[in-house]
Protein backbone atom coordinates (compact mmCIF):
# COMPACT_ATOMS: atom_id res chain seq x y z
CA UNK A 1 0.00 0.00 0.00
CA UNK A 2 1.87 2.98 -1.29
CA UNK A 3 1.82 6.33 0.55
CA UNK A 4 -0.10 8.22 -1.80
CA UNK A 5 -0.38 12.54 -1.25
CA UNK A 6 -0.26 13.83 2.12
CA UNK A 7 0.82 12.92 5.24
CA UNK A 8 -2.46 10.96 6.35
CA UNK A 9 -3.11 10.47 9.84
CA UNK A 10 -5.86 8.77 11.51
CA UNK A 11 -7.73 8.59 14.72
CA UNK A 12 -10.60 6.41 15.39
CA UNK A 13 -13.21 5.82 18.39
CA UNK A 14 -15.96 8.56 19.72
CA UNK A 15 -14.43 11.79 18.91
CA UNK A 16 -14.33 13.81 22.04
CA UNK A 17 -12.45 16.95 23.57
CA UNK A 18 -10.75 14.03 26.49
CA UNK A 19 -9.89 11.94 24.21
CA UNK A 20 -7.83 14.35 22.24
CA UNK A 21 -9.91 15.88 19.46
CA UNK A 22 -8.30 19.46 19.18
CA UNK A 23 -5.00 18.32 19.65
CA UNK A 24 -5.30 16.21 17.41
CA UNK A 25 -6.83 18.59 14.77
CA UNK A 26 -4.18 21.69 15.99
CA UNK A 27 -1.41 18.81 14.05
CA UNK A 28 -3.21 20.59 10.80
CA UNK A 29 -1.73 23.93 11.76
CA UNK A 30 1.38 22.79 12.63
CA UNK A 31 2.08 20.28 9.73
CA UNK A 32 1.30 21.80 6.27
CA UNK A 33 1.09 18.49 4.49
CA UNK A 34 -0.09 16.49 7.16
CA UNK A 35 -4.21 15.74 6.84
CA UNK A 36 -6.35 14.16 9.50
CA UNK A 37 -9.21 11.38 9.40
CA UNK A 38 -10.90 11.08 12.83
CA UNK A 39 -13.59 8.06 11.63
CA UNK A 40 -16.17 7.69 15.13
CA UNK A 41 -19.33 9.25 16.47
CA UNK A 42 -18.70 13.24 17.13
CA UNK A 43 -21.36 15.27 18.18
CA UNK A 44 -22.33 17.87 15.65
CA UNK A 45 -21.26 20.77 18.36
CA UNK A 46 -17.87 19.35 18.61
CA UNK A 47 -17.27 18.85 14.65
CA UNK A 48 -18.41 22.21 14.17
CA UNK A 49 -15.62 23.46 17.09
CA UNK A 50 -13.72 21.07 15.00
CA UNK A 51 -14.15 22.75 11.71
CA UNK A 52 -13.69 26.24 12.96
CA UNK A 53 -10.35 25.46 14.93
CA UNK A 54 -8.85 24.30 11.79
CA UNK A 55 -9.48 27.63 9.50
CA UNK A 56 -7.88 27.38 6.27
CA UNK A 57 -6.92 23.94 6.90
CA UNK A 58 -10.72 22.33 6.95
CA UNK A 59 -9.87 21.10 3.73
CA UNK A 60 -7.40 18.76 5.01
CA UNK A 61 -9.94 17.55 7.57
CA UNK A 62 -12.06 14.30 7.46
CA UNK A 63 -14.51 13.27 9.79
CA UNK A 64 -16.90 10.71 9.40
CA UNK A 65 -19.16 9.94 12.26
CA UNK A 66 -21.07 12.88 12.91
CA UNK A 67 -24.13 12.42 15.10
CA UNK A 68 -23.66 9.09 13.96
CA UNK A 69 -22.36 5.55 14.75
CA UNK A 70 -19.61 4.54 13.05
CA UNK A 71 -19.75 0.36 12.39
CA UNK A 72 -16.53 -1.55 13.11
CA UNK A 73 -16.48 -3.06 9.68
CA UNK A 74 -16.44 0.50 8.27
CA UNK A 75 -13.48 1.42 10.40
CA UNK A 76 -11.18 -1.93 9.44
CA UNK A 77 -12.23 -0.31 5.93
CA UNK A 78 -10.42 2.44 6.84
CA UNK A 79 -7.39 0.67 8.66
CA UNK A 80 -7.31 -1.29 5.28
CA UNK A 81 -7.16 1.36 2.95
CA UNK A 82 -3.94 3.04 3.03
CA UNK A 83 -0.56 3.08 4.64
CA UNK A 84 -1.33 6.04 7.13
CA UNK A 85 1.46 7.54 8.26
CA UNK A 86 0.50 7.37 11.68
CA UNK A 87 -2.68 6.04 13.77
CA UNK A 88 -3.42 8.92 16.90
CA UNK A 89 -4.26 8.26 20.35
CA UNK A 90 -2.95 11.76 21.52
CA UNK A 91 -5.61 12.14 25.32
CA UNK A 92 -5.28 13.83 27.96
CA UNK A 93 -4.07 12.61 30.59
CA UNK A 94 -7.05 11.88 33.42
CA UNK A 95 -7.74 8.67 35.47
CA UNK A 96 -9.36 6.80 33.34
CA UNK A 97 -6.83 7.35 30.26
CA UNK A 98 -3.69 6.39 32.31
CA UNK A 99 -5.01 3.30 33.64
CA UNK A 100 -6.53 2.12 30.48
CA UNK A 101 -5.17 -0.03 27.38
CA UNK A 102 -6.86 1.33 24.36
CA UNK A 103 -8.18 -1.17 21.89
CA UNK A 104 -7.28 1.03 18.94
CA UNK A 105 -3.43 0.83 19.85
CA UNK A 106 -3.68 -2.89 19.16
CA UNK A 107 -5.93 -2.18 16.25
CA UNK A 108 -3.23 0.03 14.85
CA UNK A 109 -0.71 -2.48 15.47
CA UNK A 110 -2.18 -5.24 14.22
CA UNK A 111 -3.13 -3.37 11.17
CA UNK A 112 0.76 -2.46 10.87
CA UNK A 113 0.00 1.53 11.59
CA UNK A 114 2.69 3.43 13.27
CA UNK A 115 1.68 4.88 16.79
CA UNK A 116 1.40 8.81 18.30
CA UNK A 117 0.05 8.55 21.21
CA UNK A 118 0.36 10.18 24.84
CA UNK A 119 3.37 9.32 27.04
CA UNK A 120 1.06 7.55 29.24
CA UNK A 121 2.16 4.93 31.43
CA UNK A 122 -0.21 2.18 30.21
CA UNK A 123 0.58 2.82 26.65
CA UNK A 124 4.34 3.72 26.89
CA UNK A 125 4.12 -0.19 28.44
CA UNK A 126 2.67 -1.29 24.79
CA UNK A 127 4.39 1.40 22.37
CA UNK A 128 7.92 1.38 23.97
CA UNK A 129 8.21 -2.25 24.67
CA UNK A 130 7.43 -2.53 21.08
CA UNK A 131 9.33 -0.13 19.56
CA UNK A 132 5.62 0.40 17.67
CA UNK A 133 5.40 4.43 17.67
CA UNK A 134 6.36 7.26 19.51
CA UNK A 135 4.80 8.34 23.08
CA UNK A 136 4.32 12.65 23.27
CA UNK A 137 3.65 14.89 25.64
CA UNK A 138 -0.58 15.00 25.28
CA UNK A 139 -0.27 18.83 25.99
CA UNK A 140 2.70 19.94 23.55
CA UNK A 141 1.60 20.80 20.41
CA UNK A 142 5.50 21.08 19.29
CA UNK A 143 5.96 17.09 20.60
CA UNK A 144 2.74 16.48 18.50
CA UNK A 145 3.89 17.99 15.84
CA UNK A 146 7.74 16.90 16.19
CA UNK A 147 6.60 13.41 15.90
CA UNK A 148 4.40 13.47 13.06
CA UNK A 149 7.28 15.45 10.98
CA UNK A 150 9.84 12.77 12.42
CA UNK A 151 7.35 9.92 10.81
CA UNK A 152 7.27 11.92 7.46
CA UNK A 153 11.18 12.58 7.43
CA UNK A 154 12.66 8.75 8.35
CA UNK A 155 10.17 6.74 6.36
CA UNK A 156 12.41 3.70 7.30
CA UNK A 157 11.66 4.06 10.70
CA UNK A 158 8.10 4.05 10.24
CA UNK A 159 7.62 1.58 8.03
CA UNK A 160 9.87 -0.56 10.94
CA UNK A 161 7.76 0.99 13.61
CA UNK A 162 4.81 -0.52 11.82
CA UNK A 163 6.19 -3.97 10.94
CA UNK A 164 7.05 -3.80 15.18
CA UNK A 165 3.57 -3.55 15.96
CA UNK A 166 2.37 -5.85 13.73
CA UNK A 167 4.16 -8.56 14.60
CA UNK A 168 3.73 -7.56 18.24
CA UNK A 169 -0.17 -7.84 17.76
CA UNK A 170 -0.06 -11.52 16.41
CA UNK A 171 2.90 -12.68 18.53
CA UNK A 172 1.13 -11.24 22.08
CA UNK A 173 -1.98 -9.17 21.66
CA UNK A 174 -4.32 -12.13 19.91
CA UNK A 175 -7.16 -14.57 20.99
CA UNK A 176 -5.37 -17.23 21.70
CA UNK A 177 -2.80 -15.46 24.28
CA UNK A 178 -5.33 -13.57 25.79
CA UNK A 179 -8.00 -16.65 26.59
CA UNK A 180 -4.77 -18.11 27.79
CA UNK A 181 -4.59 -15.49 30.49
CA UNK A 182 -8.43 -14.88 31.34
CA UNK A 183 -8.58 -18.92 31.43
CA UNK A 184 -5.70 -18.54 34.38
CA UNK A 185 -7.25 -15.56 35.98
CA UNK A 186 -10.87 -17.36 36.19
CA UNK A 187 -9.08 -20.74 37.51
CA UNK A 188 -6.85 -18.65 40.25
CA UNK A 189 -10.66 -16.97 41.21
CA UNK A 190 -12.41 -19.87 41.54
CA UNK A 191 -10.08 -21.99 43.58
Amino acid sequence: RPQLGPARLLYTGNIKLYRGAKEHVKILENVPEAELFLIGRCDNSLAVALQQQSGSHNDRLHIEGIDKYVPHERIIEYYERERWLAGLAIFRPNQHTDRKELTKIFEYMYYGIPIICSDLHSLRNIVSKHECGLCIDPESPQAIADAVRYLIENPNEASRMAANGQKAALTNYNWGTQATKLLSLYKRLTY
